[in-house]
């Protein structure tokens, strides 16, 4: 259900919704929820009433609060040789809030294609597309995941609203990753699809047939 939510307790703050949505779903626009139940059943509806985007996907903005740490480092050596390393006594971690969109899977779309390997491959062509639709740089957004949840996010304490444009725009975000997934040449994944440049060393594991095939169904 597209909406824009926070988190009080046990209850609801909802800043605002796509009454479109709402409406063709046969729910009252001006009546908004207020416990996570009524949400999550209201997102039901929604769903199964077929109007919203994204085919059983459910898309959303919200508060986020995110823990940075650094477990590696690169050595680079004049002779352009480079290794990765582990840190010894790594950096404190730094926790900042912000705000994010973030993109929930159905269970059932993994059964023929691994989950893991295939959302970190969205992940990854998601982030890198994103700056591009709503034109800042690179680094002012950064990404993560847990499970079948992938998140954008503004990169700041206290955030930009950013990822507010990424959200408005996923529909132009998934279709634009689409594109460069599906007319890539690769067979495994290259730094022109599902390989991010910013992780040298975060790109083993990705599936870009479980990405093509995620996309698909966004775009279904």
């Amino acid at each position: 259900m597209t909406m824009y939510v926070k988190a009080s307790g046990s209850y609801l703050i909802v800043n605002g919704w796509n009454a479109d949505l709402v409406t063709k779903a046969g729910l009252d626009p001006e009546v908004a929820p207020v416990t996570w139940d009524e949400l999550l059943a209201n997102a039901k509806k929604v769903i199964d009433s077929g109007a919203a985007p994204f085919h059983g996907a459910l898309a959303g903005y919200s508060e986020l609060s995110i823990t940075r740490f650094v477990p590696s480092y690169r050595q680079q050596h004049h002779s352009g040789v480079e290794l990765t390393l582990d840190c010894e006594r790594s950096w404190p971690p730094l926790d900042f809030d912000t705000d994010g969109a973030f993109l929930r899977l159905p269970v059932d779309w993994f059964h023929d294609v691994p989950r893991d390997e295939s959302v970190k491959a969205l992940e990854h062509i998601l982030l890198s597309v994103a700056p591009a639709v709503v034109a800042c740089d690179p680094s002012d957004l950064e990404g993560s995941r847990s499970g079948a949840t992938i998140y954008i996010y503004d990169s700041f304490g206290g955030g930009v609203r950013l990822s507010e444009s990424v959200y408005l725009r996923l529909d132009e975000v998934v279709q634009l990753a689409y594109r460069i997934v599906s007319t890539c040449p690769c067979e495994h994944g290259c730094p022109s699809c599902v390989m991010l440049p910013r992780r040298p060393d975060g790109n083993r594991d990705l599936s870009k047939r479980g990405a093509l095939v995620l996309l698909e169904r966004l775009n279904a």
